[in-house]
């Protein structure tokens, strides 16, 4: 159902989320001074992300709100924010017994996980992810702006037909070695990916990828996943 913000008379989940979706905007450009609201309705969110308002809020739209609010506030001068995801089954499963990954769980689960992309300045997976998933890494069951992709893939070894690469709804960026990257450069661009920029990843002499490559967004949402290459 649909919500008209413009008439509204409480805050229901369609505007607690846009209210949150602004919070963290603001937050990254360091405007946010504690309040939010529109047409009479107001929330008041502190420091810590605790809020309150003297309107009615939905049972629905609190949680969203208690949720997400202290990650949308949070202190980004002290340092990028990190979020590790992955899906489990009640069972304690994140894949089936096959190995299988779509899906161990269920529709709400994919809007939280959609929910948690639309918050992320760059969601990151591994190359064993895209190649046994090949997923879109988009908001599609959100309102909010798609995050850039970022694939860790220090062998080189994800095929460039993976949708990733080949569908331009967010900007890409293919993490490999530096030994490497000139050759992957030279095939995104034979293939007119133009949405997709080849980073040089330094790895040390064990094949480790050297540490903190992910300070260049102030937040970040890592996929995890069994038995793959993931974060």
């Amino acid at each position: 159902m649909s919500t008209s913000f413009e008439s509204a008379t409480m805050i229901d989940t369609p505007l607690a989320w846009r209210w949150i979706r602004d919070i963290a905007a603001a937050t990254r450009c360091q405007r946010f001074d504690g309040r939010v609201g529109r047409d009479g309705l107001r929330l008041e969110v502190d420091a810590e992300g605790s809020w309150h308002s003297d309107a009615e809020v939905s049972s629905d739209a609190a949680q969203l709100l208690s949720i997400w609010l202290p990650w949308c506030v949070a202190d980004l001068s002290q340092g990028p924010r990190l979020m590790a995801q992955l899906g489990q089954s009640l069972d304690g499963r994140i894949a089936t017994v096959s190995g299988a990954s779509h899906y161990v769980t269920g529709p709400l689960s994919l809007v939280h996980l959609h929910r948690t992309r639309a918050l992320v300045d760059a969601v990151v997976v591994g190359a064993g992810t895209v190649d046994a998933d090949d997923p879109q890494l988009t908001v599609r069951h959100v309102e909010g702006d798609n995050p850039l992709r970022v694939v860790l893939d220090p062998r080189a070894r994800v095929c460039a037909t993976r949708g990733v690469f080949t569908r331009d709804s967010a900007p890409t960026w293919h993490l490999v070695a530096a030994a490497r990257a000139a050759q992957v450069t030279a095939e995104m661009a034979a293939q007119g990916a133009g949405h997709v920029t080849v980073k040089p990843l330094q790895v040390d002499a064990a094949g480790l990828i050297r540490p903190r490559w992910w300070r260049c967004w102030p937040r970040v949402a890592a996929g995890a996943f069994w038995s793959r290459a993931g974060v």
